[in-house]
């Protein structure tokens, strides 16, 4: 039942615990089949956050969260807002290059991870390294937890076959003077926090102005910038994005959401959004985790990035009568181009609502393709002010970000003194109140798993070889949707460089959805770095 206006949460924390006290045992959150209730997900996050305190963290402290979208994270994210810290997500796949680049910014003074993240972290240097890592198993399927069961059993049957005589205290005095050293020190164990007493309900809760996340984004020069988000910016975004579903107050159905938590929407739908209209959420991390999750709990609304619904639709003709009988379909703006959300539209039997996302102003337009131009057509959602000066888009509102951390000059650009966000992009006011949409501020490729890639970013990180002189980025559309990382680039006068050195070096640097999948070496020069088109 969604929250009264009478009661409305200042913060977070505020809201997790009415959803607990109205919702105790209905399930709040399901992935691949487990499910936790309201009550659950608060005794985790109290546990959780007193952990938290335990190890040092502070209100006001930043605690990254390298993680995938799995219920874990979803409780450390809460348990980071509870004591009244700030949430900074990174991407699993991030390299340790790039990981520095957001730690320097940022000086985390903990680290939640999953386990295949570890060696990221573990190479960062050590004034970046943060103070302490958490270690987070993910959650594994029922095959895996039976494969490791067995491995497990051959392990124990190993070890009782070669323990036939005790071995020599000589070696067990060498092995306890010389012990092997850790993956990586001042690790973890998740088990171990969650193993802490939970946190006294008197504990002070943040209030809506203090500061709840940092969303990291690629600035237009290639910098990373962190967006500085309160709870009540948050909150607000989240029940704008409510108010797109459709209403059913007595029986709101399942949420499915598949935005990684790292992207600008991803926190929102995971961990926030469905809280307000007490919905569960449905986590698919995964493409291929869509239409199981689909099947197995009758959504009513269906939210991910264009490429990933696509995808599930095409596996094939009973998949896309799956998805076409979900009521509601929500995609994002970032990315999504006429073709792939036409093809979407016909194959689900319905038209996707196209949600624009930015860190800077939240959710602050919803609309669909204008099947005439190939543009989005948009609308501002309520409390939405607007504003075109010379073409260019300016929001003002209460889900309008605080400025850039650390960053007072960029701040400055995009952020009057009075509250109005310079967006960037280009649009067209129409008579009926819409805007049309002609140019984004930002270009992205986005992958066919959903994720964005920032061809600023990928040029950046070829110009760092020493044999490249200038690199083009391009998109290229995929047949199921989505699209691949390509480049063209220029060497210096003499090099001998080959595209799979440069493969190997862009490897090192950035994440594996950014590697081009095609380097061409051009015979002359290339100019500029070359992004996909509008919108």
């Amino acid at each position: 039942m969604p929250v009264d206006a009478g009661s409305r949460p200042g913060s977070i924390p505020e809201l997790l615990a009415q959803t607990a006290e109205r919702r105790a045992q209905e399930t709040c959150v399901d992935h691949r089949g487990r499910r936790r209730t309201c009550t659950r997900l608060l005794e985790d996050v109290d546990r959780l956050a007193q952990g938290l305190i335990d190890l040092g963290v502070r209100p006001g402290q930043r605690v990254a969260l390298v993680c995938a979208l799995h219920p874990e994270a979803v409780v450390a994210v809460h348990a980071i807002w509870r004591i009244g810290a700030i949430a900074v997500p990174h991407d699993p796949e991030s390299t340790s290059r790039e990981l520095r680049r957001v730690f320097e910014d940022h000086s985390p003074v903990l680290t939640i991870a999953d386990r295949s993240a570890l060696g990221a972290i573990r190479d960062l240097p050590r004034d970046v390294h943060p103070k302490a890592v958490v270690a987070v198993d993910p959650p594994r399927s029922a095959r895996d937890m039976v494969r490791s069961a067995v491995q497990s059993a051959v392990r124990d049957q190993l070890r009782s076959a070669v323990r036939l005589r005790p071995r020599p205290v000589s070696l067990r005095l060498r092995a306890r003077q010389h012990p092997r050293p850790r993956v990586l020190d001042r690790t973890i164990p998740w088990s171990i926090v969650m193993a802490s007493c939970p946190l006294d309900a008197s504990h002070p809760r943040p209030g809506p102005h203090d500061l709840a996340l940092l969303q990291y984004t690629t600035g237009p020069d290639g910098e990373v910038l962190g967006a500085m988000l309160t709870h009540e910016n948050l909150l607000e975004s989240a029940r704008r994005l409510t108010r797109l579903w459709a209403e059913d107050a007595e029986a709101p159905g399942p949420v499915v959401a598949t935005v990684a938590l790292h992207e600008v929407a991803g926190v929102l739908l995971a961990a926030l959004a469905p809280l307000c209209e007490g919905r569960t959420v449905v986590l698919a991390p995964r493409p291929d985790d869509v239409l199981p999750a689909v099947r197995r709990t009758r959504p009513e609304v269906l939210c991910g990035p264009a490429p990933v619904l696509l995808g599930a639709a095409l596996s094939s003709p009973a998949c896309a009568a799956d998805l076409s009988r979900v009521p509601r379909t929500l995609t994002l703006l970032d990315g999504s181009s006429p073709e792939v959300v036409r093809r979407l539209d016909r194959l689900t039997r319905r038209e996707a609502v196209v949600v624009d996302a930015r860190p800077e102003c939240g959710i602050s337009f919803a609309g669909v393709f204008d099947t005439a131009h190939g543009r989005p057509l948009c609308r501002p959602l309520d409390g939405v002010q607007t504003d075109v000066v010379d073409r260019e888009l300016r929001v003002a509102g209460p889900q309008v970000f605080h400025g850039y951390w650390n960053r007072p000059d960029e701040t400055a650009h995009v952020l009057s003194g009075d509250g109005w966000v310079r967006t960037g992009a280009q649009v067209a006011p129409r008579p009926d109140g819409e805007l049309e949409l002609l140019a984004s501020s930002r270009s992205r490729i986005i992958a066919p798993d959903g994720r964005t890639v920032s061809p600023r970013e990928v040029a950046a990180a070829l110009l760092g070889h020493p044999d490249v002189s200038d690199a083009v980025i391009t998109g290229e559309d995929l047949p199921d949707g989505g699209q691949e990382v390509g480049a063209r680039v220029a060497l210096r006068a003499g090099s001998t460089c080959t595209a799979e050195e440069l493969e190997r070096f862009v490897a090192s640097r950035v994440a594996p959805v950014k590697v081009p999948r095609r380097i061409d070496i051009a015979p002359g020069p290339v100019r500029g770095t070359e992004t996909p088109g509008p919108a």
